[in-house]
């Protein structure tokens, strides 16, 4: 069966981690916490997915300095502050906030060592398209994404319920 019904995937990497390269000295596994939305975790799973069938994934990578992108958001918000409704370019966010080009690399080759295809890339670098088979999607992610039915969507998959979903650990990002 064709993989239509699963036009719609979400799955968000917690956004901490970010992914080395698999030819670089093992890094220990990290399990995601918090990354299941909670509309998803009080669903029961509806069965297994094929095998063979094809996902699309977007991943999301940690931003630099949250807590600089945190004070940003609320200073946008706020008509005492110099920064009230100062939006930035997006050249301007991406080099404050965004990960690193090497991050971003990072991501990408993880991705295309564990079988995935990179099949979309963003200018602010937090997010990057993948696309795989299910087989090469639990093989990277070290846990088996579910499929779940909810009102007025054909069809959801989550990878859900830690350990199920585990990814490499790298340094932290840096915080500049």
């Amino acid at each position: 069966m064709k993989i239509n019904l699963l036009r719609i995937l979400s799955l968000t990497i917690a956004a901490s981690l970010f992914f080395p390269v698999p030819s670089a000295p093992a890094a220990p596994w990290q399990t995601l916490r918090g990354h299941v939305p909670a509309a998803v975790a009080q669903l029961q799973p509806a069965g297994r997915l094929p095998a063979t069938n094809r996902l699309h994934l977007a991943v999301a990578l940690a931003p630099r300095n949250r807590d600089g992108l945190e004070k940003l958001l609320r200073d946008l918000q706020d008509p005492h502050s110099p920064s009230y409704h100062q939006y930035l370019s997006l050249e301007e966010f991406t080099s404050r906030f965004g990960p690193t080009e090497r991050d971003y690399q990072k991501a990408m080759d993880f991705a295309q060592a564990n079988g995935l295809k990179v099949s979309g890339r963003y200018a602010n670098r937090i997010i990057l398209d993948v696309e795989g088979a299910v087989t090469d999607v639990e093989k990277a992610l070290h846990g088996r994404p579910e499929p779940f039915r909810l009102t007025g969507i054909k069809s959801l998959v989550e990878a859900t319920r830690a350990p199920t979903g585990s990814i490499p650990s790298a340094a932290p990002p840096a915080q500049t």
